[in-house]
């Protein structure tokens, strides 16, 4: 079979050498005359380099697809032209097809062909080659483009210009996606809001939701932009969704968040459609008056902001901030000797409260307005020499004539035990009027008394502990909290407070177990001393304790030698020698414990161990076989005490 490939190197077939083949072959003369090397035209350099300048200007403007069209049409020619041959014989186990386009036409049909044929690869002609078929074989003329001496021309594919397009297509949709991710953070900026109003009372709790948050992100809350806030709880929304696949998406972020809720209440997980919901109490030691929430976004840093305001507990939010909080009224009625008329009361006293209290004392003051209209008042006072002082609302709106409540606060946390007094000036509009309030506000530094002041311990080296022992301590002063610290001034840790803190109300006592262990301490016989110090603020009380350890009772034990056939009863219904000795302690004020032991494994002891009272004696009684005397004839027998340890040697005779 002939294909449209190009076959290099083939200029003439010599039909002598072909009377071998198979299949009765012959040559056609006429084929090696008509299609001899000599009048088979070649491919012009120049029409490949202008091919190559079309391809690459393609490439420039753009056009990559219509270029590798192009290649795909100009490159390689139309599988309908290949030219066949009917019957030809088989090489090297070549495919061929039938179906060669009908002779008499003398040339194939340069249109689109339409029967099937196939690529036929390039192969070697043998040396020597056997006489062709009779069949003869029609080609097309010298000049035909499908001529083997005019191969088709194929320009190379470009190689550098393909890797750019390759990377322009990487390139170019993250950067579309990358500008719809920015268009979107900047279009649905976060927000939050406060569920119901924008004032939450002091110690009360409100709810706090965001939304238009990143899904999955984490968010961070401070008040003020400086201290963090920590939620109680958070409620996950509740969401409609459209496929099982996203329900379990959602469903493992929740997992999720819930876990991370556990580890952290500082920390927010936005839920899967960028909302989330949390429960804050108004913790009591935040000043009221006016406050700012901030949610700050990772790992974007985005961060959105909310103002509310923090009224006292018990008493009745004033209007929210967008009021007018200038001296300038935004509306008026008109006045009829309208203005401030008093502060009831006009003197406030807070405390005592502790040194170093956290919880704010409270009173309430009523501001009064006389006349006919609306007036317009402000509250200041010097916050630099009372920064302690705290006020629900420092301005607001009477309607005239009426009044209105303003919630006084004072903080000790950081105020030295004294009394503080500060005025706060009321004035209105539009009669600039003023009324004053006095403030005293008393810290107290913390008062705490106890009995006894003195404890004695006594304690037996290497033998026992003392007794523990109780201290009662009563807080003198105003309620607060209380602490009690062990010190030793020489022999190690041997003190201890078995309750080592608590809190007290004013005048109640409470009874603290004190202890000491020169066993754990390991002490001789010696003099300790050492303190107990319990505090409430600034107010202490010390117990001074001493541990006396006493030297260890010595033991003593008579006879400390015996011979069994003096000493010693033999008794014929068991064989054995029964003894006895007699073990004394030496301490006049001390129990001694002592227990006993023998080199022989067949004696009996009774009793092995027990405690011998001070300056008592105890009678212990022992049994060995007579075998032992034709055996081993002696051994012996320890009484072991906390101090010493004494022998005695058994002999038979």
């Amino acid at each position: 079979m002939v294909s449209d490939m190009y076959i290099p190197n083939i200029q003439h077939i010599d039909t002598s050498t072909l009377s071998n083949a198979p299949g009765n072959l012959q040559a056609n003369p006429a084929y090696d005359q008509q299609f001899s090397m000599s009048t088979i035209p070649t491919t012009s350099l120049s029409q490949e380099e202008e091919e190559e300048e079309k391809r690459r200007r393609a490439l420039l403007l753009g056009m990559g697809m219509p270029l590798l069209g192009s290649l795909a049409v100009d490159g390689m020619p139309e599988v309908g032209h290949v030219p066949t041959v009917e019957g030809s014989p088989q090489f090297g186990s070549v495919p061929t097809v039938e179906g060669t386009p009908n002779p008499e036409a003398g040339l194939i049909d340069q249109s689109l062909y339409s029967s099937p044929t196939t690529m036929a690869p390039q192969f070697p002609f043998p040396a020597t080659v056997s006489p062709l078929p009779t069949s003869t074989v029609t080609l097309p003329p010298p000049n035909h483009p499908y001529h083997p001496g005019n191969p088709p021309t194929s320009s190379p594919k470009p190689k550098g210009c393909s890797l750019a397009l390759i990377i322009a297509a990487i390139i170019i949709p993250i950067l579309i996606l990358l500008s719809f991710i920015g268009l979107g953070l900047t279009l649905f900026a976060p927000s939050i809001t406060l569920s119901g109003s924008t004032t939450v009372s002091q110690g009360g709790t409100f709810t706090l939701q965001g939304s238009h948050f990143i899904p999955g992100s984490s968010v961070s809350l401070t008040l003020d932009d400086t201290i963090p806030i920590y939620f109680a709880s958070r409620s996950l929304p509740e969401q409609t969704l459209n496929t099982a696949n996203r329900s379990m998406q959602l469903l493992a972020l929740d997992s999720l968040m819930t876990r991370q809720i556990a580890l952290s209440n500082n920390t927010i997980t936005v839920g899967g459609d960028g909302t989330f919901s949390v429960h804050i109490t108004a913790n009591p030691g935040w000043s009221l008056g006016e406050h700012t929430i901030t949610a700050t976004e990772s790992p974007t840093h985005r961060s959105t902001s909310l103002d509310f305001t923090i009224y006292a507990a018990g008493t009745t939010p004033t209007p929210t901030p967008s009021q007018t909080l200038s001296p300038t009224p935004t509306t008026t009625l008109t006045p009829t000797n309208a203005g401030l008329s008093c502060v009831n009361p006009s003197t406030l006293s807070l405390g005592p409260v502790m040194q170093g209290s956290n919880q704010p004392v409270s009173a309430q003051v009523s501001l009064c307005a006389s006349g006919t209209g609306n007036v317009n008042w402000m509250a200041a006072w010097d916050q630099n020499a009372a920064p302690w002082l705290q006020l629900d609302h420092t301005s607001g709106q009477i309607s005239a004539p009426g009044q209105t409540q303003v919630m006084v606060s004072a903080v000790a946390s950081n105020l030295a035990p004294g009394s503080y007094t500060v005025t706060v000036a009321f004035t209105s509009q539009p009669d600039n009027t003023a009324q004053s309030l006095q403030v005293t506000f008393t810290v107290q530094g913390g008062c705490i008394s106890g009995n006894p002041a003195t404890l004695n311990f006594n304690g037996v080296a290497n033998v026992s502990d003392p007794a523990s022992q109780t201290v009662s301590i009563t807080n003198c002063g105003p309620a607060g909290s209380w602490s009690g610290i062990a010190q030793t001034g020489n022999g190690g840790n041997w003190l201890f407070v078995n309750t080592a803190s608590g809190t007290l109300n004013s005048g109640a006592s409470n009874k603290v177990t004190i202890s000491a262990s020169n066993l754990k301490a390991q002490l001789a016989a010696g003099t300790y001393t050492g303190t107990v110090t319990f505090k409430i603020g600034s107010g202490t009380f010390i117990v001074h304790v001493t541990l006396t350890v006493t030297t260890a009772p010595t033991l003593s034990v008579k006879p400390r030698t015996i011979s069994a056939n003096q000493q010693c009863q033999l008794e014929p219904a068991s064989s054995k020698w029964l003894c006895s000795v007699s073990l004394i302690n030496n301490s006049n004020s001390t129990s001694l414990p002592w227990t006993a032991s023998s080199s022989l494994s067949d004696i009996t002891i009774s009793p092995s161990s027990g405690i011998i009272k001070a300056a008592q004696s105890s009678s212990v009684q022992f049994s060995i076989p007579q075998s032992d005397c034709s055996t081993r004839g002696k051994g012996t027998i320890t009484f072991t005490g906390p101090a010493n340890a004494v022998t005695v040697v058994w002999n038979c005779f």
